[in-house]
């Protein structure tokens, strides 16, 4: 009997179970992507350690270590070149004026 009551009931009332089953799925999905973003966000390291960010304050004398071995850097250096294209982008970036770049294939 209640196939014949939904039989009887206007299309309108009766909810289309592909289109019912693929908002499901929808919801699913971005339930699932809130749920994801929230917890990269709380797996995120917001720690203010001091000298984490700011080890570039300028002071000197400063050791740099890098492949070649320690280098000891006695004071704020007064010029700088760049010997790369990108090197010259990331000093001015940072507010630093390079007073040369080396240029490559050009005469």
């Amino acid at each position: 009997m209640d196939r014949m009551v939904l039989a009887e009931l206007p299309s309108a009332v009766i909810p289309d179970p592909i289109e019912d089953s693929t908002r499901r799925e929808f919801v699913r999905l971005v339930g699932g992507g809130v749920l994801a973003a929230a917890f990269l966000a709380a797996c995120g390291d917001d720690d203010d350690e001091p000298g984490s960010a700011s080890t570039g304050s300028g002071t000197f004398p400063r050791t740099v270590e890098h492949a070649l071995g320690p280098t000891r850097i006695e004071a704020e250096p007064g010029r700088v070149v760049a010997l790369i294209d990108r090197d010259a982008d990331t000093m001015l970036a940072l507010g630093v004026t390079p007073v040369a770049i080396r240029s490559h294939g050009t005469r």
